[in-house]
């Protein structure tokens, strides 16, 4: 796949390219700040479909994953990332899993069909997440670990099935 790691300046993951039948991840990027990933496709991936990790201030805008190995889109141990407008469908697991990540906004994702969660939040703060979708999702829709303390902040979401009341 493509794989980015200590890049501290403005760079874009160019448009339309497709990152399919890899053994690993389709594309990725660790320790890194100031990437766009935008209109991309990552499918049919054995492990990951997009993967962000202990970076900060990435943009991450209208992707598609699906039918990957794992999950659609993994983003850990960040902070200051922005993901809007991906659609993440047909993953092994879950479509978004976010975890350790702070600081960050989620808006107007997708996640549906997924084998497990369409969105597995775990083990992080002060994130908000405001019109996303999701639905037909294998076990929940949303999975939120930090239920019911609510460290993360949830507005006009739309789920089917969430291990917490009221987090729509």
């Amino acid at each position: 796949g493509f794989f980015i790691k200590n890049c501290h300046n403005r760079i874009m993951i160019s448009r339309n390219t497709s990152f399919r039948n890899i053994r690993g991840r389709g594309f990725a990027i660790e320790s890194s700040s100031g990437v766009i990933i935008s209109k991309n496709n990552a499918h049919h991936n054995g492990f990951r479909g997009i993967q962000v990790g202990n970076s900060s201030n990435i943009l991450l805008e209208k992707n598609e994953a699906s039918n990957n190995g794992s999950a659609g889109v993994v983003i850990f141990n960040s902070f200051k990332i922005t993901a809007e407008k991906n659609i993440v469908q047909k993953s092994t697991y879950e479509g978004f899993a976010i975890l350790g990540t702070k600081d960050s906004k989620f808006e107007k994702n997708e996640a549906k069909n997924n084998n497990t969660y369409g969105f597995r939040v775990s083990g992080g703060s002060n994130n908000l997440f405001e019109k996303n979708t999701a639905y037909s999702n294998g076990v929940l829709d949303l999975l939120d670990s930090s239920c019911p303390s609510l460290s993360n902040t949830w507005i006009s979401n739309s789920f089917n099935t969430a291990n917490c009341l009221g987090i729509n």
